[in-house]
């Protein structure tokens, strides 16, 4: 049997992240193109789902010392959300000129919001948790295999 997990094996593989990031992105098309008339669908849950695909993008990008710590992974996703609400704030798509409906229109959003902030926080703890549990998970079925 193996010893009991340290603190730096919590951490999901590149390719579980990967995976990862691609559930939150297919689910991410399904709310803006079916579910795009039911606006707390789009709107809150939509900036959960946006941090929790960066946090997975970065932690099957980045390498080991850094996506090990998860929390500040987690940390750096919500600081990707606060800067875009920090460029809708700006009105940097005005400032920029994109077209309404243009995908770099629809990245940035149009309109800050406490709210949105809120759910930005809200997506980067919640991918932390996700990303021990699948850890753990995955552990398990590790250990459960070997012995």
């Amino acid at each position: 049997m193996r010893e009991p997990s340290s603190p730096e094996r919590r951490v999901l593989s590149r390719r579980a992240s990967a995976v990862a990031a691609a559930v939150v992105l297919a689910v991410e098309v399904v709310i803006a193109t079916v579910l795009r008339d039911v606006s707390w669908v789009r709107n809150e849950l939509g900036d959960v789902l946006a941090v929790m695909g960066v946090f997975f993008v970065f932690t099957a990008a980045l390498p080991d010392p850094w996506r090990r710590r998860s929390a500040g992974v987690a940390a750096a996703a919500v600081a990707v959300g606060l800067a875009v609400e920090a460029a809708q704030w700006a009105r940097l798509g005005d400032l920029l000129g994109l077209a309404p409906g243009s995908l770099a229109a629809i990245v940035l959003g149009s309109t800050a919001s406490a709210v949105d902030v809120l759910m930005y926080a809200l997506g980067g703890v919640l991918a932390w948790a996700a990303s021990r549990g699948l850890a753990r998970v995955r552990r398990r079925e590790a250990i459960t295999i070997t012995t």
